[in-house]
Formats: C-alpha cells, sequence, structure tokens
C-alpha cells in the first residue's frame, strides 16, 4: 500500500509539473507574439518622411512660410530622385541578368568546343587505326608475294647467267697539281 501511495504520489507531482511548464510554455507563446506584434507596429511608425529641404538655415529663429508651389517642386524633385534610384536599381538588375545569361552562353559554346574536338580526336584516332591496318594488310600482302616467289624460285632451278670476262681497267691519268706560281708539283 505503501508502495502504490508513493508511485501516485510520484505520479501526481509529475503531473502537476507537466501542466506547469505547458501553462508556462502557453504564456511565453502568447508574450512572444504580443512582443512580435508590438515590433511591427513600432517599425511601422519609424517610417517618417524624409526632410524636404524647405527650411531657412540663416535664420532659424524666425517663423517660416511656405508656397504651395515650393512644396510641390520640392516633392517633384524627391519623387524623381527616388524614380532614378528605382532605375539604377532595375539597370543594375538587368545588368546582372545580362551577364549571367552571357555565362551561360559561354559556357555552353566551351561544353560545345570540347564535344567537337572530342569527335575530331575520336575521328583522326580511326584514322590513325584504319591507316595502320592498311599499312598492315598492304605488309601482309607483299610479305605472301615474297613468300610464294621465293616458293617459285626455290622450285624452279636457276638458269646460271653467263658473265662476260672481266677486262683490266686503263689506267687514268693522275693530273698533277699546281703550285700559285703556275708550276706542276711533282711529287706526287
Amino acid at each position: 500500500m505503501k508502495e502504490e501511495t508513493a508511485v501516485s504520489n510520484r505520479v501526481d507531482s509529475l503531473i502537476r509539473a507537466a501542466e506547469k511548464l505547458s501553462i508556462v510554455n502557453e504564456i511565453l507563446r502568447h508574450e512572444n507574439q504580443g512582443l512580435r506584434e508590438t515590433l511591427i507596429d513600432e517599425k511601422k511608425r519609424r517610417k517618417r518622411g524624409k526632410a524636404m529641404g524647405l527650411s531657412n538655415n540663416d535664420r532659424p529663429g524666425e517663423a517660416q512660410f511656405y508656397s504651395p508651389t515650393k512644396v510641390a517642386l520640392v516633392r517633384a524633385k524627391a519623387a524623381e530622385i527616388e524614380a532614378q534610384k528605382e532605375a539604377d536599381r532595375l539597370r543594375v538588375q538587368e545588368e546582372k541578368a545580362r551577364k549571367q545569361i552571357e555565362k551561360e552562353e559561354k559556357a555552353r559554346q566551351v561544353q560545345e568546343m570540347k564535344e567537337i574536338r572530342a569527335r575530331e580526336r575520336e575521328a583522326k584516332k580511326r584514322a590513325r587505326e584504319e591507316e595502320l591496318q592498311a599499312k598492315l594488310a598492304a605488309r601482309q600482302i607483299q610479305k605472301e608475294a615474297r613468300a610464294s616467289k621465293k616458293a617459285q624460285s626455290k622450285s624452279q632451278p636457276k638458269a646460271r647467267q653467263k658473265t662476260a670476262p672481266l677486262q683490266p681497267e686503263p689506267p687514268k691519268q693522275v693530273k698533277l697539281p699546281y703550285a700559285r706560281s703556275g708550276q706542276r708539283h711533282r711529287w706526287l
């Protein structure tokens, strides 16, 4: 009985702890959500207009009045500056896109050139192989022709050719070299 009550007490304490943790978790979630909403509202409030530059800094203490035409001119100038910034941003984006397209095109061309070179190498290799095979076939044919000629010459006795008797060659005349003076040297 004591064991059951000890176990049930432990289980009860675990259940209470889990309930407390879930309640604390729920409170923290609501607080977090409220803080997020407050942060978003604060950011919205901080979006203020920019100074238009109408104030006269020469006389800061005096009351200043602005005509509607001056205000309209300053607003038009601010809109023009904003449009210029937007145009610059768009130009930069277009330039990035153009460069990316050029990069992809160049990569595609490089890949095509690699493929063309590989095909050319393959064609040259095949041509060399065919040329080598043709040379080997020609050598084999020549070898067979020589072997058949040799076999025919062995089967037929050789007819001896009559040679003319050798006659001695007439002696060559040796010209003696001349010296600078025009006289012949006799020692040769």
